[in-house]
């Protein structure tokens, strides 16, 4: 199929919400959202139908680096019949599965260790796999590059502030953007730095009355 809609793959579990499909159905995008543990009975459906019914469209891909083996089988189902009777009816055309087998090579021993782990997401339109394995995986990157550092470099989920917490989270965006835009690579180590000598931080374009 040719898919002329943009796809929004969201991280946050709270996208799945019933209002979230339904405003995206009145648009002109597309949803693409991983299914969580939170949402108890969704996940339990599209978990026990795809067991049992065979997948529209497979995408199978292989990466090396370092030691390291990746293979990612992507499944597309068609939940119709599953979600018919459910408040999910109409809203979810497509389920998606991904499994992930990773071979890790020790240095030390060359011994390998096995990792494996599936995913379930859920969509607002039918798209083929390698279609929704190319979203995913471009999902997972801007999640590593940018989630990650907000997670663990800024501690955004450790933060305790309760009142108003998105003005903190936009100055977090903000000061993220500026790094960034500087070229800063490791945000810690740009941190540290910023943190022995604040003035640094006057140096950066956007920042300084000179730039």
């Amino acid at each position: 199929m040719n898919l002329v809609c943009r796809v929004a793959c969201s991280r946050w579990m709270r996208c799945t919400a019933k209002k979230t499909f339904e405003s995206i159905a009145s648009s002109q995008n597309q949803l693409l959202v991983q299914v969580k543990a939170n949402q108890k009975a969704l996940l339990a459906q599209i978990t026990a139908f795809t067991k049992t019914g065979a997948p529209l469209s497979i995408h199978t891909s292989k990466t090396r680096g370092r030691n390291r083996t990746e293979t990612r089988v992507v499944c597309v189902h068609d939940p119709l019949e599953a979600l018919s009777n459910g408040p999910w009816a109409g809203l979810i055309k497509a389920v998606i599965v991904v499994e992930r087998l990773v071979w890790i090579r020790d240095p030390a021993t060359s011994l390998l260790k096995k990792r494996s782990e599936t995913a379930f997401y859920a969509a607002s339109c039918l798209m083929e796999a390698k279609i929704c394995a190319t979203a995913i995986r471009n999902h997972w990157q801007i999640e590593n590059c940018n989630h990650h550092v907000r997670d663990v470099t800024f501690e955004e989920d450790k933060s305790r502030i309760r009142t108003q917490p998105l003005i903190m989270a936009r100055l977090r965006s903000f000061a993220l953007n500026i790094l960034r835009h500087n070229g800063a690579q490791n945000i810690a180590r740009e941190r540290h730095t910023n943190s022995l000598n604040p003035l640094n931080m006057f140096n950066y374009r956007g920042l300084s009355s000179e730039n």
